[in-house]
Order: C-alpha cells, then sequence, then structure tokens
C-alpha cells in the first residue's frame, strides 16, 4: 500500500440538489480528502469503471438509481469502501435495508455538519484499522514464512532435532504458548531484531482481537497457521 492511499480519503458524494451538493464539497474539502461531486447514481457508477473511493456519502433518493440501489452496486466494486447514506424521508424500514445492505452509516436531513463530520471521522478510522490489519497479518505471514524454512533446514542439518515441547508442558499464555509451538528456545532460533519484531507483531494481533478489531475467522486462520508451522 502506499502512501497515497494510506494518507488521503477519497471522498465522494453524490446528491441530486445542486446547491446542497456544492456546500458540502466546500465544506468537507480540506486536509488530506480528495472529494468528488456527482449529480446522480449513474454518474458514480461510471466513475467506478475508472477509479475507486474510500467513502462514499449519498442521497437516499435520487432519480434513476437511488441510494440503496447505488449502495448494493458499488459493493461489488469493492466492499471494503464505505458508505454513508442521507436522507429527508427517514424511516425505520430504509434505515434497515442500507445497514444491511452494507452502509456504514444512516442519517437523517437535516443535519448539523458536526454531526456528519463526526461519521466520517469514524468511518475513515475504521478503514484505517482495516487496512493497518490487513499490513500486520501480511507481515506476521512472511515472518512465519522465514521461520519454517529456518526451522526446515535445522532439521535437515541436525542428526537429532529439537524438540517442540508439548502445548501441555506449561500453563501459558496465547502468546506463550504460540511462541512455543513455532520454536524450543527463541534465543537459538531467532536473531535479537527479528525475535523482538515477532513478538511485537504477535502481541498486536492477540490485542486486536481482544479489542475486536479483528474477527473470529481472521483470527482462528493465523492462529492456526502459526501453531502449524
Amino acid at each position: 500500500m502506499n502512501n497515497n492511499q494510506t494518507n488521503n480519503i477519497r471522498l465522494w458524494i453524490a446528491e441530486d440538489d445542486e446547491e446542497f451538493r456544492e456546500i458540502l464539497g466546500k465544506t468537507l474539502a480540506y486536509g488530506p480528502r480528495e472529494v468528488n461531486l456527482f449529480p446522480d447514481g449513474h454518474a458514480v457508477l461510471r466513475a467506478l469503471e475508472k477509479a475507486s473511493f474510500d467513502i462514499l456519502i449519498t442521497d437516499l433518493v435520487m432519480a434513476g438509481v437511488d441510494g440503496l440501489q447505488l449502495l448494493y452496486e458499488v459493493k461489488k466494486y469493492n466492499n471494503e469502501s464505505l458508505v454513508i447514506i442521507m436522507t429527508g424521508y427517514a424511516s425505520v424500514d430504509t434505515a434497515i435495508k442500507a445497514i444491511r445492505g452494507g452502509a456504514y452509516d444512516y442519517i437523517k436531513k437535516p443535519f448539523k455538519i458536526e454531526e456528519l463530520e463526526i461519521i466520517i471521522s469514524n468511518a475513515w478510522e475504521k478503514l484505517r484499522l482495516q487496512r493497518e490489519n490487513r499490513q500486520l497479518l501480511y507481515r506476521l505471514q512472511e515472518t512465519m514464512q522465514e521461520l519454517k524454512k529456518f526451522k526446515d533446514s535445522l532439521f535437515k542439518e541436525s542428526s537429532h532435532p529439537p524438540r517442540l515441547p508439548s502445548v501441555f508442558d506449561y500453563k501459558l499464555s496465547e502468546l506463550d504458548l504460540i511462541l512455543k509451538q513455532m520454536v524450543s528456545t527463541p534465543g537459538e532460533f531467532l536473531a535479537e531484531k527479528k525475535e523482538e519484531r515477532v513478538i511485537k507483531d504477535l502481541k498486536k494481533f492477540i490485542e486486536w482481537r481482544k479489542e475486536g478489531l479483528i474477527d473470529q475467522d481472521e483470527f482462528r486462520i493465523i492462529k492456526k497457521m502459526l501453531l502449524n508451522l
């Protein structure tokens, strides 16, 4: 991932009221934001053929492709991107449809710009954490592959391969368990800097699971990968 993707927020706004669209564009376009304005859902879908967004703010009621239809379509392009729906015709039914359709949030007009700013800020923080999480998992996979190759080479070179300890040897924390199943004595297998990096990454991974930043399936898959090295 490049720095442009990490630091710049690609914010798209779909609103058929030209005056309101321009006001939103001018108000929200500051700092690291790249704001693009669209008069309707069709224009957004055409733009998606050549570009992508991080956060889309769309009106619910628009001619042609309305906000819900647009939500369903853009999720086919990139399920990670977040959609915020705004409407002057709010109802429980449309709110439920929006959230079940994958909308990040739903805001009723008229609203204060501060309310929208809070939603945008929270949405961007969620995207940032998702991307940081993906980078961490990628680094873990690379590190585990390096460790596996190193461990395999030791088994080939030694006539008496080192014994990997049983998971029942001690009462261990989750981090200790993972480390013990990877190597018998970490200091014998890892250079000091690499050992510190692995431990730091593993601690962070476990903390993210506790905080709910990664789901149970992600946790299970990576944990299985670590324990099976």
